[in-house]
């Protein structure tokens, strides 16, 4: 009777533990690049994880809703690390280190695949947060749009 509970609670912690290694539903990362690598890559990505998608919020300066979420791929979820594709167009692979909040971008275009194109160093938020991130932007662009005559 002892090994069939010990065999049930074993199995049932192997089965939880994945829930266990912390959801990210409803979290976010805003995340600014290592300044030891150069390149095209923007200095800040932000993403948000919902409903087991990656989204990329970035601030659309041009757009009359400046602040989108633009799903980027499904993501993948361990225990030491999530990734999923950085864009929609999946030129990059992100991969966040859990613990370290380090999230690096690899190149998975013929030419590059395999290389590391940026490396960036995050902090974990909400979409409050996210919001909060991008306040002075949407000021600014608000301010923007008010000089509009039409």
């Amino acid at each position: 009777m002892k090994k069939l509970i010990l065999i049930s609670l074993v199995i049932f912690f192997a089965i939880c533990s994945r829930s266990w290694a912390g959801e990210i539903n409803g979290k976010g990362i805003i995340c600014e690049k290592n300044p030891e690598r150069n390149g095209i890559f923007p200095k800040i990505k932000i993403y948000y994880f919902s409903a087991r998608k990656a989204y990329s919020v970035p601030f659309l300066e041009d757009s009359i809703n400046p602040i989108m979420k633009i799903q980027a791929d499904f993501y993948e979820i361990s225990a030491n690390e999530i990734s999923f594709y950085c864009n929609r167009f999946k030129f990059s692979l992100c991969k966040l280190d859990r613990k370290k909040l380090l999230l690096t971008l690899i190149s998975k275009t013929d030419m590059n695949y395999g290389k590391i194109n940026a490396t960036y160093q995050c902090k974990v938020t909400d979409w409050s947060g996210i919001l909060e991130h991008h306040k002075p932007a949407l000021e600014r662009h608000k301010e923007e749009m008010k000089k509009n005559k039409i």
